[in-house]
């Protein structure tokens, strides 16, 4: 079993065993090796071939400027994380030679990892977008495989985006961006939120397009998230060491803590907050990310998810967590309220953020 190759056990005493080879008998019972591996932090890598392996892969997202990216890959193997329990599944996914030139759009030095870990519901929603995108569908589809208890999660690239500065009623310079999206005008706005004493939110109006008999809204598939764009970071100096980080944070009263986001480097934090006042900085301000605020009830419109460069990004819609019926309803609910003209508030989860990040770290330091 690779994953204890090279696995270290320090005995009270100082002495160290290391495993170098391990060899798990064919007739050995697998709740006692599961509970065995979960005990000491192992993930399990499963010897058994799942459907998504050696299946094409895709993913779009737009960077800081709007510039649309697209890469592909393939699944390479999944695995199973029983620290954190028996449903958690990941993927290994390679990327090909288009990220050579994803990397070249960018206006920073960046550099895509050609080998990455996956969580399950991205894995399916890279292959269903790859298929969802091509003229014609393989014959060993994984849109015909796939069940309605799966979780997925597919970024969805605008059509188009502009962002500006407008003034508000107290001159206040706040950012309104626009997408264009299947036939919709999304209209993204920062103004005082519903939530009393919150300050600023985000608000969306939705626009159609196209004259027909029949509007319903957004035509999202199940799993579908429209990205709104980078959270952080915006800047080199964003990306802080968390000494440097903290010693800030104590300087200005804990005030920059409220805006930093972790990293899938654990060397660095994403900090979006000036030097010198603690709040914001100017850049972070011009987009409509910073202004959504965390929801107090109902279903999240707005989730945080790592693209692979490793910036965090926004994305709008409904997560499908594997309950058709509970998308649907959420969906059906935020169209009609959409539909109706009204701006709509949009919020985060930041429940779900801090543990999808906690996990996917945890996964990263056992590999």
């Amino acid at each position: 079993m690779d994953s204890l190759s090279g696995l270290k056990f320090i005995s009270p005493k100082g002495r160290t065993f290391k495993f170098q080879t391990v060899t798990v008998a064919k007739d050995v019972d697998q709740t006692s090796l599961r509970a065995f591996l979960s005990h000491i932090g192992v993930i399990y890598h499963d010897s058994n071939h799942h459907f998504l392996v050696g299946k094409a892969y895709r993913h779009e997202w737009i960077d800081v400027n709007g510039v649309r990216k697209v890469i592909y890959g393939k699944i390479l193997s999944n695995s199973f994380d029983f620290a954190e329990g028996d449903h958690n599944e990941f993927f290994t996914v390679e990327y090909n030679e288009s990220c050579t030139i994803a990397e070249s759009l960018s206006s920073y030095s960046c550099k895509i990892a050609r080998i990455q870990d996956i969580a399950s519901p991205a894995a399916f929603g890279g292959c269903l977008s790859l298929e969802w995108n091509s003229r014609k569908r393989p014959s060993q589809s994984v849109a015909k495989k796939i069940g309605k208890h799966h979780s997925v999660k597919c970024w969805c690239a605008p059509d188009a985006r502009t962002v500006e500065l407008i003034p508000d009623e107290n001159g206040v310079m706040l950012p309104k961006m626009v997408l264009l999206f299947r036939g919709y005008q999304l209209t993204f706005t920062a103004k005082q939120s519903s939530i009393p004493n919150a300050g600023y939110g985000a608000f969306v109006q939705c626009t159609p397009l196209i004259e027909s008999e029949q509007t319903n809204g957004l035509d999202f598939r199940a799993g579908e998230l429209l990205d709104i764009g980078v959270y952080a970071p915006f800047r080199p100096e964003d990306k802080k060491v968390p000494c440097v980080f903290n010693l800030k944070n104590y300087i200005h009263c804990f005030s920059p803590e409220e805006w930093v986001f972790g990293s899938l480097d654990d060397t660095v934090e994403y900090d979006i907050t000036d030097d010198i006042t603690g709040d914001a900085h100017e850049i972070a301000k011009q987009f409509i990310p910073k202004y959504v605020n965390e929801t107090v009830d109902g279903y999240p419109t707005i989730y945080a998810e790592y693209d692979p460069e490793g910036v965090v990004h926004y994305l709008f819609g409904i997560a499908y967590k594997g309950d058709f019926e509970k998308f649907n309803n959420a969906l059906t609910d935020l169209n009609a309220r959409l539909m109706s003209g009204e701006e709509v508030e949009i919020f985060i989860n930041y429940g779900e953020v801090c543990f999808a990040f906690v996990s996917y770290c945890y996964k990263i330091w056992l590999r």
